[in-house]
């Protein structure tokens, strides 16, 4: 009977702790150039597809988004003592904010050409729905790169690589967007494009 009480008090621990929620809001954002690389484990079998951060595209052109975020509270039944030192066991994330797809804005600091129209420096290249259409969001990737974490990805197609054509100096690239709650978030890259060569 003790091993039954021991085992049901163990399981209720573990579920009540799991059923804990972290609530942040995202207060910022980080925005690099990465590029996808292949991650060995210990042994040279334990191959993992990743992401590394770059400066300079050279094959696909791939962006991620970060969050910076600040903890506001933890919703659940046990949020001190012992509850908060299990850790094999982990909390669900949520935000109680949002990123707005339809304010996202990237722009480059000098002109480039694709499928043989120029596009000017500083203009939102999501405007335009021939590159819109090349371009791929992929959220809550939650893999921890270059800057901290990965939220969002943004790919490029390869269409879009093969047929564009950047000067070959380095660009900043500024993304922006704004939150569900009003916040106007910012962040810049500088990445050179070294595609087609």
């Amino acid at each position: 009977m003790k091993q039954f009480t021991c085992f049901l008090l163990l399981f209720l621990f573990v579920n009540i702790t799991g059923c804990r929620v972290e609530h942040f809001l995202i207060t910022g954002i980080k925005f690099s150039g990465i590029e996808s690389d292949v991650l060995y484990g210990k042994n040279k079998n334990d191959r993992l597809e990743g992401y590394i951060c770059t400066t300079e595209f050279k094959d696909q052109i791939l962006f991620v988004v970060s969050y910076e975020r600040e903890l506001q509270y933890v919703a659940g039944n046990i949020s001190n003592g012992i509850g908060s030192k299990c850790y094999a066991t982990s909390l669900g994330t949520a935000y109680d904010n949002s990123l707005l797809e339809q304010t996202f804005s990237i722009c480059f600091n000098k002109p480039f050409d694709y499928a043989g129209q120029t596009y000017n420096a500083d203009t939102n290249i999501l405007d335009f729905p021939e590159i819109l259409d090349e371009i791929k969001f992929i959220y809550d990737f939650n893999q921890g790169i270059c800057c901290g974490g990965t939220d969002i990805i943004i790919e490029f197609s390869d269409t879009f690589a093969q047929n564009a054509s950047f000067s070959e100096d380095s660009y900043a690239v500024t993304f922006s967007c704004e939150t569900s709650d009003k916040k106007f978030l910012q962040a810049e890259t500088t990445v050179k494009f070294s595609l087609n060569k």
